[in-house]
């Protein structure tokens, strides 16, 4: 199924509609994005829409917003690759995603219900109000993440080269982390357990170190790794 493009739009900013095949089905969302932020948002609904817009001016070449639909599968396409060109995108709340993003932006996520898979090599990773699953990794960026619920028994991964990794869980997660920042240091708010030592785990740890913190009655590896930025996990607060 193909997107249907709106009426009166500029060579320099876009506006598509895609219906799904299976409105009231979980969709699944896939962008390998060149150059540029994407900011996904969890709406009601049973379409996709995606707006993009050239960052800089409106000269240039125009450009290109493409995206096809299968069985709830939606793939977006802008171009040319050599733009910046920003996506701003709606999505029925019970979505998953993997997303891809090479230059110039950060990929931020709202209020979304999913399995997501991210990477970004130039620019911030954002979640805020998630459900579900998560593998992120950035290059040249922070990580903030606030999960409302996590997928039980699946492994989770969170890695960053140069930036700082903030973590917020529930606190009633069950989960092993594996946790190690080579140049920074490790906060941890949960009172877990080392898996060596079955002792109170530090607070805070040193750079260098790899930290197992079994938190609550442990369960499926989360790994969060930084090169050269700190580690902060923190537990959920009250309303």
């Amino acid at each position: 199924m193909l997107a249907l493009p709106l009426a009166s739009q500029s060579d320099h900013d876009k506006e598509i509609t895609i219906s799904l095949s299976n409105p009231n089905e979980p969709g699944y969302l896939s962008i390998n994005h060149h150059k540029g932020s994407i900011h996904v948002t969890g709406c009601p609904g049973t379409s996709v829409i995606v707006k993009a817009s050239t960052r800089f001016g409106t000269g240039g070449e125009p450009i290109h917003l493409g995206a096809v639909e299968s069985n709830n599968h939606v793939v977006i396409n802008a171009t040319p690759r050599h733009r910046t060109i920003d996506l701003d995108i709606e999505v029925p709340h019970r979505f998953s995603l993997r997303l891809k993003n090479d230059d110039s932006g950060n990929i931020t996520v709202e209020d979304l219900s999913g399995d997501l898979e991210i990477s970004n090599i130039n620019g911030d990773i954002s979640l805020k109000d998630i459900s579900g699953y998560a593998v992120l990794d950035t290059v040249d960026g922070d990580m903030i993440v606030q999960f409302k619920e996590v997928a039980p028994g699946l492994p989770m991964a969170f890695s960053s080269v140069e930036g700082n990794i903030d973590i917020t869980f529930p606190k009633d997660i069950n989960v092993l982390a594996k946790v190690k920042a080579d140049s920074g240091y490790i906060v941890n708010d949960f009172n877990g357990e080392t898996e060596a030592k079955k002792q109170q785990a530090p607070k805070r740890n040193g750079p260098g170190k790899t930290s197992y913190y079994t938190i609550n009655d442990g369960g499926p590896e989360v790994l969060l790794r930084s090169f050269l930025g700190n580690i902060y996990i923190r537990q959920q607060q009250d309303n």
